[in-house]
């Protein structure tokens, strides 16, 4: 990230889940000489609802006001690594396995 501070046409986007913890990590930042920090207003949820063709991926996790119409699936693939992927669930809530 110091390869980037105060570089002419270069940004520093700062998000996180929510905004009140992104604001601490920009302001320190900010007090460490860097000028050129943005941080996401509302979070990185509240970007993706207003803003969602910025959104690059091929999956997203679900968004808090989504988790419970979700489940979780982890499994091994056949060289031995782990893919989690998210299921909607049919009755559109959380219901266990």
């Amino acid at each position: 990230m110091y390869t980037l501070k105060n570089k002419p046409g270069k940004l520093i986007i700062i998000y996180h889940e929510d905004e009140k913890n992104g604001v601490n990590f920009a302001q320190v930042l900010y007090e460490k000489g860097f000028d050129n920090i943005y941080l996401v207003s509302g979070g990185i949820e509240e970007f993706y609802q207003k803003k969602p063709e910025f959104v690059v991926g091929k999956e997203l996790p679900p968004l808090k006001s989504e988790i419970g119409m979700y489940r979780l699936t982890v499994r091994k693939t056949k060289n031995d690594r782990t893919k989690a992927s998210y299921q909607k669930n049919k009755r559109g809530g959380y219901h266990g396995e």
